[in-house]
């Protein structure tokens, strides 16, 4: 099985922040199971994120800022599961993130 997170916000932030991660992964998939609540996904400009097989309903809230396909040979994260009248963002760093980066 491949490395995985399942998250349940359930009615909070639950933010993954995936800048100063270091991995030989290609993918890491991510379950989440949200009713309510907002999942945020932040991951450095190089990596990918693919919601293709997450179900949602129509009043849930998707920002997406990030890139759906890495770039080279970087990770790829993954979303599945469902979120309900929850919120998921994925996004890239923000300025103040891509100045702290060396």
């Amino acid at each position: 099985m491949s490395p995985y997170l399942h998250c349940k916000p359930a009615g909070r932030l639950l933010e993954l922040n995936f800048l100063d991660v270091i991995t030989g992964l290609t993918s890491i998939d991510i379950r989440v199971s949200a009713r309510t609540g907002t999942l945020k996904i932040v991951v450095p400009d190089s990596w990918g994120v693919d919601i293709s097989e997450l179900d949602r309903s129509r009043i849930a809230v998707i920002t997406f800022k990030a890139n759906a396909a890495p770039i080279d040979k970087h990770p790829v994260v993954r979303v599945r599961g469902n979120i309900g009248s929850g919120v998921l963002q994925a996004l890239g760093p923000n300025r103040r993130e891509r100045r702290l980066t060396p």
